[in-house]
């Protein structure tokens, strides 16, 4: 049961940590919020609340080990800050780019370029926290991944979630941005996993020392 809590609990506050971050670049950069409360609503769905629900059941059969909360934490920020920052150069950066105002139809299409590359760094934060995914875990992540594609192109859904397909150069812009965004979820958990082996040598230097001069 905590093996699934600690997948749950990851997820959550991934959610959490872009959002704060989110919301703290939009206040410092006088900018309109990058995507809609609806298309929160449609990522989180398909990226965190369903597979959660999901995972959350699922059998699991690992023992309890010492260290939820860290675990959890360290999964959660690189996670978290990767996201937010892939959403907020986005939308910094694309406007310049195309030539877009933060008005009117611009505005429309900003967000749901925002919103893509958002989906696109939660799937693979649901695929890293879903490991192994040679199992049915990864057919999850596979159905939701097409679940979220699909949505887009059937007009209620998309009409609903105000999501507009990204056409022409505006497409080539949305998938450089998710391709970003992945490097940078990619460097942020490598970051991490460096920094937790180099405290981790140290710990045991430092062990290996008390050790010693005990002798």
């Amino acid at each position: 049961v905590m093996a699934n809590m600690e997948r749950v609990a990851s997820l959550f506050l991934v959610k959490t940590i872009y959002s704060v971050l989110i919301s703290l670049g939009v206040v410092l950069s006088f900018i309109p919020f990058p995507y809609l409360p609806r298309h929160i609503t449609y990522i989180g769905a398909l990226t965190i609340g369903i597979p959660a629900f999901i995972l959350a059941l699922a059998p699991n059969s690992r023992r309890y080990v010492p260290g939820f909360l860290h675990r959890v934490l360290a999964f959660a920020f690189p996670g978290g800050i990767a996201a937010g920052g892939a959403v907020l150069l986005t939308a910094w950066i694309v406007p310049a780019l195309m030539g877009w105002t933060y008005r009117g139809n611009d505005l429309s299409q900003l967000r749901t370029v925002c919103s893509i590359v958002l989906f696109a760094v939660s799937i693979a934060v649901l695929a890293r926290v879903a490991r192994p995914l040679r199992s049915w875990r990864g057919i999850l992540v596979l159905v939701f991944f097409a679940a979220g594609v699909l949505g887009g192109f059937i007009p209620y859904v998309a009409h609903f979630f105000e999501i507009h397909i990204p056409l022409g150069r505006s497409a080539v812009i949305t998938a450089v941005a998710a391709a970003c965004g992945l490097l940078l979820l990619a460097a942020a958990y490598a970051i991490q996993e460096r920094i937790s082996h180099f405290l981790a040598d140290r710990q045991k230097s430092r062990s290996s020392d008390s050790a010693r001069a005990v002798d």
